[in-house]
């Protein structure tokens, strides 16, 4: 049996952190899978007993605490110690500490693209030696077409496309559908890159014209950005139309608790949220932004996209959704699950396993 290493951050927060851990419980059933993190949270995403779970550190302060240098010496004295079979990567500066922590050693490498390549927060130095993960890597795992087209034609050569798995629970969780659409839901991290800002001015202006409508945004961040949203919430007079709900351990409930789904990021990878809002048969509005939502809505068929930015264009999607029949709904709700249905299984774990195998 081959023996398999995540490695990542964390496994508690982000869409990042929820893929690695879904893979790395479905792989578990046909291989030795373990996971590679920096220390453990509480609250992680649930893990297979099968897997074995090693740190960096005791703790974030033990974490940060320790130099650099210090944390690749870590990394590949576990790394040696577990003599895995191949690597699997997760996020940049991870990626770029496996690769040094990895060198002269013989253990295959797949590195993964887990947002828009053309927006990741690095230094020009560090986006080369980002580059050079993929250049030297054995195989690569892209979420969408879009994301090889930034890398060279040597990197797409030995890549797969491998869409984000979604739970089986999506599928299985039914939806009634409302006399009308009036509750409306985001699921995200409270992040610059999911510009907030831009869906709540675009739901004042729906308001304006239906002061019913309401908004629910769960997810967690920094103390200073939900602080930011509150006071914008508070200015624009909306505290009985938008509701910052924290993060919550039932999303999926809470989702399927209201009518629509709204998405406003300025860039995405694949984004979890949107496909799981899909999956549970929701009617969804998303910006098209690189990269990921225009692979998963057929505008107008199973969804709506709107220009990245345009507040006016994200209000008229909004109204026009308020004023969805019950029978529109539904429509455009079962053919958004059949969508991410149809995605998961052209796109499954076979080609990530025939990778594994040849390397």
């Amino acid at each position: 049996m081959k023996k398999i290493l995540f490695a990542i951050n964390q496994l508690y927060g982000g869409g990042a952190e929820r893929v690695a851990t879904l893979l790395a419980n479905r792989l578990s059933d046909n291989y030795d899978v373990s996971i590679l993190v920096k220390f453990r949270y509480p609250h992680e995403y649930a893990l297979s007993p099968k897997i074995k779970v090693y740190t960096i550190a005791e703790s974030e302060e033990a974490f940060s605490k320790t130099r650099k240098f210090k944390r690749i010496i870590k990394r590949r004295r576990i790394t040696k110690e577990l003599k895995p079979d191949v690597v699997i990567s997760f996020l940049s500066k991870t990626q770029i500490s496996m690769m040094f922590a990895t060198f002269g050693l013989k253990i295959k490498r797949i590195e993964t693209v887990r947002n828009s390549p053309w927006n990741e927060n690095l230094s020009p130095f560090m986006l080369r030696l980002w580059k050079k993960c993929f250049n030297r890597a054995d195989g690569v795992i892209f979420q969408t077409e879009e994301q090889g087209e930034f890398f060279s034609a040597k990197v797409r050569k030995k890549s797969i496309i491998l869409p984000n798995p979604v739970s089986k629970a999506c599928f299985e969780k039914e939806r009634c559908y409302s006399e009308k659409i009036e509750n409306f839901v985001a699921v995200g991290r409270i992040a610059t890159q999911k510009n907030y800002p831009l869906m709540i001015k675009a739901f004042k202006k729906a308001t304006e014209e239906n002061n019913n409508l309401k908004l629910s945004i769960f997810g967690g961040g920094s103390e200073s950005d939900i602080n930011k949203l509150k006071a914008l919430i508070e200015e624009l007079e909306l505290k009985n139309n938008v509701f910052i709900m924290g993060r919550s351990e039932n999303v999926f409930d809470e989702v399927l608790k209201r009518d629509a789904f709204i998405m406003s990021s300025d860039f995405e990878g694949m984004p979890n949220a949107l496909m799981e809002a899909m999956a549970l048969g929701t009617v969804c509005i998303s910006t098209n932004c690189r990269t990921g939502p225009k692979d998963l809505i057929d505008n107008e068929k199973n969804g709506f996209l709107v220009p990245v930015k345009n507040e006016e264009a994200l209000a008229n999607a909004i109204l026009m959704v308020s004023r969805f029949t019950q029978a529109e709904q539904t429509e455009m709700g079962i053919s958004a699950k059949q969508k991410i249905m149809s995605i998961q299984e052209t796109h499954n774990l076979d080609s990530l396993e025939q990778m594994i195998d040849i390397l």
